[in-house]
Parts: C-alpha cells; structure tokens; sequence
C-alpha cells in the first residue's frame, strides 16, 4: 500500500461552503495520520507540496479552478484528484479542466453519466463526526421546535413551505431561508430578518438536534442557469442523519433509498398535504420519531461519515499510475527580477539603483538577471520597464498608484505576467516605492522565491528618512502611533489610524517574504523596533565597494601652509544636510585656514541660496561621473558627511576611507555605527554646524590628527564588490534547493489569467484625507510646510515676497549674527 502524502486544496478563493476542507482533512488525518496531510491554498500550494513532499494533491471544488496553479501543480506532482462538490450546477465549468486531473470524483451521480469519462467517479458528500454528532433527544420537553428547516430560499422549497406553512398554527417552527441577487426573496408571511440569515454549520446540526421534526427539501434550481436536477442528496441529509434528527424527506430522489433505509431510517413525503399529515402523526407519536432518528444517526455513523468517502477515494487511487514529473535543468541560468523604485539611467538616483544595478552585472552565470521599475520619465509615472542584459520592455499602464493603495490590481496583473513568460525563479524587491507592496504575494503564489532587502525606513514610514514634519529625525525611541498620526495629518492630512492600518499591511507583506535583509545593524534596529516579531528574520547584507579604484589616489602631507580641503560629498539636500552646511559655509567665508568643495547634485533651491547669500569662497563641482570620484578625491582631506537622518550605510563612507580621506560624520544611523570617533574619522551631533566647524577647527590645527585618522580610516571595515551579490547568491540557493521549492516551469502561453492576489479584504487604502480637514486648508498647508521650516525655504519665501535685493541683506544680516 503506498504511503500517502497528501497536499489538500479547496480551488475556491472565496467559498461558503469552505468547512467541507476542514471535514476532508479531518478524514484523511484519521486513516493516514496527521503528518501526511497538509491543507494549502494558492498562496503558498507550490512550496507545500515541495516542503512536505508529497505525492499527490486532492482539489476540492472546480468552480473556481484555477487552471494555470493546478497546472503547475500537476507539473511537480505524479497524481492529481479532483472531488467536484457542486454538480451539477458547474458540470460546465468542470469538464473544461479534467485534462489537469487522473482521477476525478463527483457528488452527483447523474453527473458521472455525463461526463462519460472513465477517470470520473461517483463520491458523494457525507457527514463529519466531530462536527456533527450528537446524542438523539428523547424527552419531549428539551426540543426547541416542532418543525425545522434550513436551506437557501429556491424557489421550489419556498413554494411547498408556502403551501405548508397555513396548516402549522399552534405549532412550533423555524424557517431559515437565506437569500441574495440571484435567489427570489421568499414570502411566508415571515418578517425578512427571521428568515435572512446563516448558522455556522456545527451549530446548524444542534438546532437540528433540537428539533423534532426537520425537513429535507430538495433543489432544484441553480443560480447558474443549469436546471438538470441533482440524483444524489447533498450533505445536509447526512449531517442532520448524524446530529440525531428525525427527517421528513421531500420523495423526490429515488437515489436516497441508496444510502438510508426507507420508512425504518428516513420518512418520506410526496405532496404538502402529505408533508402536513405526516408532520401531524410523528408528533403525535415520538416514540417512533426517536427509533427512526437513532436508526439514521447509526446508519450515519456505519456507512456516511467524510472516513467513509476518503478510504473509497484512497482505494481507486491505488491503481493511478504516477505520471512522469517535471525535472529541474540544473545547468539552466535561475532567474532573478529585482524591483527597484528607480534606475541608475534616471536622474535622480542614489546608492539603492547603483547597488541593483551593480548586482546585477555581478551575477554568476548560474543566475540570470531582471530589472523592473517605474519609468520615472512617463507622466505619474504610469510606464513600467522591465530589463535585462539584452532587451528592453516597456509597459503602459492606464492609471498612476496611489501612494495609499494596499494593492493595484491592473499591476498585480502585469507583474504576475512578467514572472510566467520569463520563468521567474526569484524575486528580489530591493525598494516597494511606486510599487503595490502586494507584488510579493503574486510572486509568492506564482512560485517564485522572494527576497526583500531595505535599503531605508519606507516600511516603518511614508516618508522614508523618519524626518517629521518640522525636518527633524523622530526615531530617538520608538514613537507612539498617536505623534505618527499627529505628524502625517499635519504634512499630509491623513485620518487617524492610518499608520497603524500601513504598518500592520506593511507586516502582513514582510511575513510572506522569504527572507529580508537590511544594509547596516543599526538600520536593523530600527526595523526591528517596528517590528519585533520579524527581528529573527532580518539578517545583514551590507553594499560594497571596489576599493582598486582607489588605490592610486595619491594625498598631499599635510602642512600649515595651505588650507585643509573638506568636501561635501554626495547629493547636496536637506536630508543630508544641506541647512547645517550652508550654515558652516557661511561662517568660515573668511578663513584662509580650510577651502570647501560640493561634489554632487544640489537640490533646489540651495544653488539660489548660495548666490544670494554670496558663499564664492565655495567651489561647486555638482554632478558627477561616478568613474572620476577617485580623482576628485585625491585633492580632498576631509569629507564632511552631515545628514540629519540615520541612513542605513552610506557608500561614499567606504570610498572615502579607500580614498584616504577623513570622514566628519552625523552620529546618527550607519554613519554613527562605521565611524569610531578619533580613531577612523570625527562624529559630531546631527544638524549641529557649530560641531562640524570644531571638529575642522581641531583638523586644521592638528595635522597629525589628520594622518592619524587617515591611517585609522585604512583599517577600517567596509564591504567589497561582489561580497553583497554573493551573499544574495548564497541566499537564492538556499531558498531554491529547499527541498525544490521553486522548480523550474515550463514557458507559458499567452492566454494567462492571474490569481487576485487575496488582499481585497483590505478595501480603500491605508490613509487618507480627511474631508473636515478641506475648509481648514491654509492650516494643513502650513503644517505641511512645517517641516521645511529651514534657511533655505525661509530665504525662498522671503525672496517671493520681497525681491532679490531686500533677501540678501536680510539674509546677510541674519547669517552674521549667527555663532
């Protein structure tokens, strides 16, 4: 007998009759044990079936069938069954899929007859003893009703109950007639809310239980279309059999004498007057209605419990012959599509789109590598790209994201497409900016490994530095949830709970990933403090460098006689400290001592404050290729790198040691980590100018100060080109050759209908503006600006108001009164 492994799979997304999984499993636990069963769904049904081994999946339902999963499905496992539990009101639906499956079981006996296929078998649905049983009631006084029943109102069970109800006065009874759009609302005489509603299925069989009489009306309609009546009896005749109930049966289905004895288990009824008579007489004589119930309930229990059908289903199993299953081309290149917010060909960019793309041309050839980002170029930008070493793709999508939505479907569907036609093994997201964050559970449920690695903080927050809205670093310790929403309503008028609602979606996607990295241990902290549960999970990759490009910068000896060159290296922006270093450029502007360069782009409108405040003694370089850094910095001793907000590593912190130059950096974040103060470069306190003039104060007058950190700067740690990309290969091959999780697939066709990716219980967004806020709006725009309230907006909002000329004296005079 072979040993089962059993992946089992209700193929419905949303299913009210979702228990009859539980009930299956239950099943298949007690004849093969619990360790060789395991209930999946389309999340995650390609790594179960590869983590728990097993040998042949069960998919319950076609209704919804997802032809393309269980295709991949039947690609990685030698038998496939399919328990259909809706003919046959889906035979249509169904048929269309029977290629996917070896052995295939119908509730509906008529059902077999039609398909006419010999893999098509009869299995009815049945009842489950857990759920279901209970001891039959005897004494008269502990019933709750004389007459039940429960079942959708179609229209056949509305017109008998009609016919019926008239002749129940003085009677007892409970009708339980749940409907919708497509069934008619039933008209009994009954207000809608006492007949509008469900019972959980188990507390379904205790009503039941408590009820002398329950009827089983038949169906014969089907808010498909589909009029062929069913020939088997549906669940509900062997649930309400177990829990002990007498049932009076509409004698509509000869097939019921199949599975209950006749008048000695089950009582039957052919017209309303006969259903009323009936009803009449076992009232009257209970002691019959108990010997018929207890009769039913054994027969139940011996012949028609959920065991029952899985041992007949096991059985023909036995003889399915397993089917050659897909092998994995070891020596096939592994895909790997990295998701980017930006790339390194659009301005403006920075050390996240250079580490990708550096990634990326690091490859091994045992991985091949994508590119797929917003084109930044196309308005709000509504064009993805994909690329890779040799070709270019280009997509147009109809609408911009919304920065609030917790999914977007048209992306998810476009998305889901790049990872079937590309074979995509991998999935590595190294920024969710401009992207639906809900990409990763597509990659998921397509089978596809995934990766994420934070390069800043936009998981813990919208706005990605932890900078509030008055500019300043709110990370010292963990805010509360109230400053956050305090703080988002004032920059952008979002609603109360709206970082609460992100950050637990924010969760719920890194929880699905298979691994997270960050850059630095004290980005690590800082994710981990936002989210504990996942502090085990995020393991430490660091970017790295090439420091051979610098091995031939050659520096100066220092000497009083000339000035100390200190450079501000980088992208000249408020974040990285743009107000403090303007601040500190303005009062050295008559010192001889030091001589200060800009090296990077200069964000508006720094280049208007410089020419109005007048700081010529500054030489701006601007914008730069990254191939001529090494020879820019041979001319410099001292880097001054002053951001304001903890950045997570920092790569021009490692060109610069590999350079000889000496870094003056903010103790915050990475750079407070890397840099030991007087040993590999100098710290000072975050947005201070004043620190950052003594520390060059103290450089200036102590040049062996100067050689010494420039020696200590040559020991320090940094990480090297092609560490972080083999680290990321280690980490792919560790998620691919877990136990074949992610086999290779065969190429699709074009057809492809994507699964929805399963969030749409989240509906709307995670923020959003508040409509009371709209008349107060010369508030919320001044809030919004609050966090700008810097010299250089001053100086802008100044200069609108007042013209050049009136700006620079105010400017001037205000800058000269400053320490």
């Amino acid at each position: 007998m072979t040993a089962w492994r059993v992946l089992l799979l209700n193929t419905k997304l949303s299913n009210l009759n979702g228990y009859l999984t539980t009930f299956v499993r239950d099943a298949f636990e007690e004849l093969l044990g619990e360790n060789s069963v395991f209930v999946s769904d389309y999340h995650s049904c390609l790594e179960d079936l590869a983590r728990h081994r097993c040998n042949v999946v069960v998919c319950l339902d076609g209704q919804e069938l997802h032809r393309r999963m269980i295709s991949r499905l039947r690609e990685r496992c030698p038998r496939m069954v399919l328990w259909l539990t809706e003919d046959p009101y889906e035979q249509a639906t169904n048929q269309r899929n029977f290629d996917l499956f070896d052995l295939i079981f119908s509730n509906d006996r008529g059902s077999v007859r039609s398909y006419a296929s010999p893999k098509v078998h009869h299995l009815p649905l049945a009842a489950s003893e857990p759920y279901h049983y209970r001891e039959v009631v005897e004494a008269e006084r502990d019933f709750l009703y004389d007459v039940f029943f429960a079942g959708v109102a179609w229209p056949n069970r509305v017109a008998l109950l009609r016919k019926i109800v008239g002749q129940l006065h003085g009677l007892r009874c409970k009708f339980i007639l749940p409907h919708n759009e497509f069934v008619p609302k039933p008209d009994l005489g009954v207000p809608d809310f006492e007949l509008n509603y469900r019972l959980g299925n188990s507390e379904l069989a205790t009503v039941q239980n408590r009820s002398k009489i329950v009827l089983y009306l038949h169906r014969v309609f089907s808010a498909s279309g589909v009029d062929q009546p069913s020939t088997t009896p549906g669940p509900r005749l062997f649930e309400t059999a177990l829990a002990g109930a007498f049932q009076l049966v509409e004698d509509t289905l000869p097939e019921t004498n199949d599975y209950f004895e006749r008048d000695s288990e089950l009582s039957y009824f052919r017209t309303a007057d006969d259903c009323v008579s009936l009803i009449r007489h076992f009232l009257d004589h209970p002691e019959r209605r108990v010997r018929i119930a207890r009769a039913s309930q054994n027969r139940a229990r011996a012949s028609h419990l959920y065991r029952h059908r899985v041992q007949a289903l096991l059985k023909r199993l036995e003889d399915v012959e397993p089917r050659q299953q897909l092998r994995i081309e070891s020596t096939k290149p592994r895909s790997v599509l990295y998701v980017v917010h930006n790339a390194s060909e659009t301005p403006p960019f920075g050390g996240t789109e250079l580490h990708t793309l550096d990634t990326i041309e690091r490859l091994s050839p045992s991985f091949h590598g994508y590119l797929y980002y917003p084109d930044s170029r196309s308005a709000d930008r509504t064009r993805m790209v994909l690329r890779s070493r040799d070709n270019r793709w280009s997509f147009p999508l109809s609408n911009p994201l919304s920065p609030y939505a917790y999914f977007d479907i048209e992306r998810e569907h476009q998305f889901a497409r790049i990872l079937e036609r590309h074979r995509i093994d991998v999935v590595h997201f190294m920024h969710f900016m401009h992207h639906p964050m809900s990409l990763l559970d597509v990659a998921r449920r397509h089978g596809a490994a995934t990766v994420v690695t934070l390069h800043d903080y936009f998981v813990v927050c919208p706005r990605f530095n932890l900078l509030d809205a008055a500019g300043k670093f709110c990370w010292t310790t963990r805010p509360p949830l109230d400053a956050c929403d305090i703080d988002l309503r004032r920059s952008d008028s979002l609603a109360a709970g709206s970082q609460a609602a992100r950050r637990s979606f924010v969760a719920y996607v890194l929880s699905r990933a298979h691994a997270i990295t960050c850059v630095s241990e004290s980005q690590k902290a800082i994710i981990a403090s936002a989210y504990p549960h996942l502090a085990e999970q995020v393991r430490v990759i660091s970017p790295g460098i090439d420091p051979k490009r610098f091995s031939t910068v050659r520096h100066r000896p220092p000497h009083s006689n000339r000035p100390l060159v200190c450079a501000a290296v980088g992208n000249f922006t408020y974040p990285k400290g743009g107000d403090a270093l303007i601040h500190l450029f303005n009062h050295c502007r008559d010192t001889k001592a030091v001589q200060f360069i800009v090296m990077g782009r200069l964000d508006e409108p720094y280049p208007q404050i410089m020419d109005t405040v007048g700081l010529d003694h500054v030489e701006i370089i601007g914008s730069y290729n990254p191939a001529d850094l090494p020879d820019m910095l041979s001319r410099v001793d001292v880097a001054l790198l002053a951001s304001v907000w903890p950045e997570s590593y920092v790569l021009t912190l490692s060109e610069c040691w590999a350079a000889g130059v000496v870094p003056i950096v903010s103790d915050i974040g990475a750079l407070g980590e890397r840099v030991t103060d007087g040993v590999d470069g100098l710290k000072v306190t975050p947005d201070s100018p004043g620190a950052i003039a003594e520390a060059i104060e103290r450089l200036v007058h102590e040049r062996g100060l100067l050689e010494r950190l420039r020696a200590g700067g040559a020991e320090a740690h940094f990480a090297t080109h092609g560490g972080a990309t083999s680290a990321y290969e280690s980490l792919y091959e560790s998620l691919l050759s877990h136990e074949s999780s992610f086999a290779a697939r065969q190429p699709d066709s074009d057809d492809f209908d994507p699964i929805d990716c399963g969030n749409r219980r989240l509906h709307g967004a995670w923020g959003r503006a508040d409509s009371h806020d709209a008349g107060r709006m010369a508030f919320v725009q001044l809030s919004a600006r609050a966090r700008r309230l810097s010299l250089h907006r001053k100086v802008m909002s100044y200069y609108g108001r007042n013209g050049l000329k009136q700006t620079f004296r105010r400017a001037l005079s205000r800058l000269r009164g400053m320490p």
